[in-house]
C-alpha cells in the first residue's frame, strides 16, 4: 500500500469481522497530512502481520491499531517514522491474549506528542529489540506495559540528539 500526497482522513481497515485477517508486505505513507486511522485486525481469528511500515513527512494524527480483541497481537518487523510532526498514537494491542512483538520502530526528525502503548490490559508485555530515536522534539510517552502481570523487555533504545520531555514507563500498575 503506498499513500503520496495525502491530504484528508483515511480510514484504512483491513480485517473486520473476517474468518482471517490481512497480511501485508510494505505500508508506505509519503507527504501525508491530516488524519490517518489504520484498524488492521478488528475482532478476526487471527491477527494481520506486517513486514514493513513507512511514514515519511507525515503532520497530523496517526492512529494505528493493529489488534483489537484478537486472540493474537500482530507482529511487524520495522516502522520507519521520518520527518514527522503532530500526534502518533499506536495502541499495537488491545485487550489481547499476548502482547506484540516489534524487532526495530526507527523515528527520524520527529517534532510533537508520540504516544505509544503497546501493550494494554494484557497477559505478557510487548517485547522490543530496538528503538532508534534520531534528532526528536517534543514529547515522547511510551507507555509499554499498563495493567500486566511483568513488565516490557527491551533490548536497546538508542536516543540522539533529543529535546524536550521523555516520559516511559515500562511497568505500569503491575
Amino acid at each position: 500500500m503506498y499513500i503520496a500526497t495525502y491530504s484528508g482522513v483515511l480510514s484504512c481497515i483491513v480485517s473486520e469481522n473476517t474468518p482471517s485477517p490481512a497480511h501485508f508486505e510494505d505500508i508506505c505513507i509519503f507527504a501525508y497530512s491530516r488524519v490517518f486511522s489504520c484498524s488492521v485486525s478488528v475482532n478476526t481469528p487471527g491477527t494481520a502481520h506486517f513486514i514493513e511500515m513507512y511514514i515519511a513527512a507525515y503532520s497530523g494524527v496517526f492512529s494505528c491499531m493493529v489488534s483489537e480483541n484478537t486472540p493474537s497481537p500482530a507482529h511487524f518487523e520495522d516502522i520507519y517514522i521520518f520527518a514527522s510532526s503532530g500526534v502518533f498514537m499506536c495502541i499495537v494491542s488491545k485487550n489481547l491474549a499476548g502482547p506484540a512483538h516489534f524487532e526495530d520502530i526507527y523515528i527520524f526528525a520527529y517534532s510533537s506528542v508520540f504516544m505509544c502503548i503497546l501493550s494494554e490490559n494484557l497477559a505478557g508485555p510487548a517485547h522490543f529489540e530496538d528503538i532508534y530515536i534520531f534528532a526528536r522534539s517534543g514529547v515522547f510517552m511510551c507507555i509499554v506495559s499498563e495493567n500486566g502481570p511483568s513488565p516490557a523487555h527491551f533490548e536497546d533504545i538508542y536516543i540522539f540528539a533529543y529535546s524536550g520531555v521523555f516520559s516511559c514507563i515500562t511497568a505500569y500498575g503491575q
